[in-house]
């Protein structure tokens, strides 16, 4: 069945006098037998014909290229994934009913930074029991027939691995597939998330500990306990308009001199990772002119300048670098009412500190304190010799 009209002295015509000598042969050795055979084939073909199966029987191209991924599967689990040239990011999405459009700006981050084409893995969580008919038909199709199952655009679901599995809730869901998705060395090692502002602030509703977790915050947690790298995006930020006006500046601007950053926070030291997802990004066309500038906190980075510019050289980044100083504008006010602590951290303006610079005014400094001690010491000596 495996056969193709291939071979080198294949020959249409000859085939088909073949098959009529074939025929005619069984004719005239027992035209009884064959008149039986030739009947039985039409009833068989007739039958089916009726019937209309709806069988995709495959190719042997598909089998071939199923039986190759999986010896490369196996083939790859054998491997050092932690190696420089073979570790690529593989980004974990999670699809709910109501969150649609995260996942699709999500998606379109990830595939902005993923630059050496790894693989983005979306995970879908049914609510129910899998017993339930109606549950256990949704999670069936979306397994045989991913492409048509989801309410994703097609062309995205064909750039992804999709995930699926049924649980009670979204939180025990999510730490399921966190857990099991993927296959052999294969798996999500960045979870991609969407936070909501209104929960990272430090307010009286927040601080009870009648309020509910949210579900960010537990799949957050869920991923860094299994290992997993985060990239957090709040719900304000929208990263489609920012493409569209990158496309806008792109097209009416005309000043070269005017230049686009984009700015990194080092909050701390993660050995260069939030420094190379930015790299990442102005791999991409719409950002290779964009230039990268790490701002480093005094109190949370490199404690030396010198630190961060041979990071920064070991990886072969060209960035800048700005140190930001951050100071306590306003000091923690406490009501014995509630327990409420307002804290108000306000960043100063960037301030380029040089090294070279501090260094000569601490000298300065402690040369005038000198010359101060010794003109002290030579009145005292005087005033002791005129008494």
């Amino acid at each position: 069945p495996g056969w193709r009209p291939s071979f080198k002295y294949y020959s249409p015509y000859l085939s088909l006098f073949a098959t009529l000598q074939s025929v005619v042969l069984m004719f005239l050795i027992d035209w009884i037998m064959a008149l039986i055979t030739v009947l039985i084939g039409l009833i068989c073909y007739k039958y089916i014909e009726s019937r209309n199966p709806d069988v995709n029987w495959g190719t042997t191209v598909e089998s071939k290229l199923y039986l190759k991924g999986c010896k490369i599967a196996l083939k790859y689990q054998k491997m050092n994934t932690e190696h420089a040239k073979i570790a690529r990011p593989t980004f974990l999405i999670m699809l709910y009913n109501d969150n649609t459009n995260d996942v699709l700006q999500l998606f379109n981050l990830a595939k902005y930074i993923n630059y050496s084409q790894g693989l983005i893995m979306i995970g879908n969580v049914l609510l129910g029991d899998i017993k339930d008919s109606e549950i256990q038909s949704d999670y069936l199709q979306k397994r045989k027939k991913p492409i048509t199952s989801y309410t994703l655009p097609t062309d995205v679901i064909q750039q992804c691995i999709m995930e699926c599995c049924i649980c009670d809730n979204y939180m025990q869901g999510t730490k399921n597939i966190i857990q099991l998705a993927g296959m052999g060395g294969m798996k999500p090692n960045v979870f991609m998330i969407k936070i909501n502002e209104k929960d990272t602030k430090i307010t009286e509703e927040n601080l009870s500990f009648d309020k509910k977790e949210p579900i960010w915050f537990s799949n957050l947690t869920n991923a860094l306990w299994s290992g997993l790298g985060i990239i957090m995006i709040p719900n304000s930020f929208d990263f489609d308009k920012v493409l569209l006006s990158q496309q806008t500046d792109n097209i009416s601007s005309n000043d070269d001199q005017f230049v686009n950053t984009i700015d990194i926070w080092w909050l701390f030291d993660d050995g260069g990772l939030t420094i190379l997802t930015g790299y990442l990004l102005t791999k991409h066309k719409l950002f290779k002119n964009y230039k990268l500038r790490i701002m480093a906190l005094d109190e949370i980075g490199f404690e030396d300048h010198t630190e961060m510019v041979n990071l920064v050289a070991k990886l072969r980044i060209n960035a800048e670098i700005k140190h930001v100083s951050s100071i306590d504008d306003e000091i923690e006010e406490i009501n014995q009412s509630t327990g409420q602590i307002l804290i108000d951290n306000n960043l100063e303006k960037d301030i380029d500190i040089d090294i070279d610079d501090d260094i000569k005014e601490d000298e300065e400094e402690q040369d005038e304190e000198d010359d101060f001690e010794q003109q002290r010491k030579r009145k005292v000596s005087q005033f002791a010799r005129d008494k």
